[in-house]
């Protein structure tokens, strides 16, 4: 594989390829240090075409999630559905 920055899926799933077959490879090895840079071409690939988004405190872009609600050292949600019974290869519990 010729070593180039990626720019199409086929390219990324090319380099992916070739790292599987070089991981392991001996640090500072020829083989080690085309590993190294194939990671590092992916890797910029990756952000660019599969950011991770991460909500920052100052964000409102994302959804709020409620959070659970403590009550008696218990936690209460709204939505929180809880059977009468619950069974366990023991035996039954109940609420």
């Amino acid at each position: 594989m010729e070593i180039k920055p990626i720019k199409t899926e086929a390219e990324y799933e090319a380099a992916l390829k070739e790292i599987e077959q070089l991981w392991g490879s001996n640090y500072g090895s020829p083989e080690g240090d085309k590993l190294d840079v194939l990671a590092t071409l992916v890797e910029v690939y990756e952000e660019e075409h599969y950011p991770i988004l991460l909500k920052t405190d100052n964000s409102d872009k994302y959804p709020k999630v409620p959070s659970p609600k403590r009550s008696g050292g218990r936690l209460e949600h709204e939505n929180l559905q809880v059977p009468e019974t619950i069974t366990y290869p023991q035996g039954k519990l109940k609420k």
